[in-house]
């Protein structure tokens, strides 16, 4: 077996090591993932359970009907001028005149807070 040789089958065991390793990477990620799935659909059936809950106490207790849930929740998506199905975040205006980010806490050109938001504007 000559130098090449050598040096060749060094090469393929460093290339096979390091196809091992990322597919551990790969599997790792791919668990990760499924984890993180998981539990979004966990917390999607507990706001869902919730939410219906509520509904149900509202319409035992008000005059309020599903037309009107359905009306205030066409009212909300088209808030940002578009029928998507989500309720988008507006930025606000600062008494800077500056429009602040809806995440940030404070205006990024005169430090002053951002103005109060919702409780699901904050969110």
């Amino acid at each position: 077996m000559d130098l090449f040789d050598l040096y060749q089958q060094q090469q393929i065991r460093g290339q096979a090591r390091d196809l091992r390793q990322t597919e551990e990477n790969l599997s790792r990620n791919r668990r990760h993932t499924n984890d993180q799935v998981e539990e979004t659909e966990e917390r999607v059936d507990r706001l869902l359970l919730l939410c219906e809950a509520m509904w149900e106490l509202i319409t035992e207790t008000t005059a309020l009907t599903t037309e009107d849930l359905a009306a205030k929740a066409y009212e909300l998506d088209m808030s940002d001028g578009n029928k998507d199905g989500r309720r988008q975040r507006m930025a606000v205006t600062c008494h800077c005149g500056a429009k602040i980010n809806p995440k940030a806490g404070i205006c990024q050109f005169c430090s002053a807070p951002a103005p109060e938001r919702s409780a699901f504007e904050a969110v």
